[in-house]
């Protein structure tokens, strides 16, 4: 799930003609349905590594509500949500968890979204 939010992060046409290590994204804390029963560190932490695997990729650095980064223009504030898309699905040997991963790209102080996604899968919560 992080490798794929990754690349669609980083591929962003809101990122088009900037050079990705001149970047750094701000990962607020990300909005976990509590029916997935994964905690809002695990899915930040697959987005973190997502990202810092990404070649010549972003600075990432985690981001409370709290801080006010700067206005610089190669900051990127990055929200997700991570919500349940139905029921459990069980395997003879683990539970597939169906899930919809919201993504925004916005401007520290700016609460509109320059670009946004959402990437539909399932994951095995002991995988994630």
């Amino acid at each position: 799930m992080g490798q794929q939010a990754a690349k669609e992060l980083t591929t962003s046409p809101a990122l088009d003609g900037m050079a990705l290590r001149d970047q750094t994204f701000l990962l607020s804390p990300p909005n976990v349905d509590h029916r997935l029963t994964v905690d809002e560190t695990r899915v930040k932490e697959s987005l973190t590594r997502g990202l810092l695997g990404v070649e010549d990729g972003p600075q990432v650095l985690d981001w409370q509500p709290a801080d006010t980064p700067g206005a610089g223009t190669n900051q990127w504030l990055v929200d997700s949500r991570l919500i349940a898309e139905g029921p459990r699905l069980q395997l003879s040997d683990r539970d597939l968890l169906p899930y919809r991963f919201e993504l925004r790209l916005r401007r520290p102080g700016d609460g509109a979204a320059l670009w946004s996604t959402v990437i539909n899968g399932a994951f095995d919560a002991d995988a994630l």
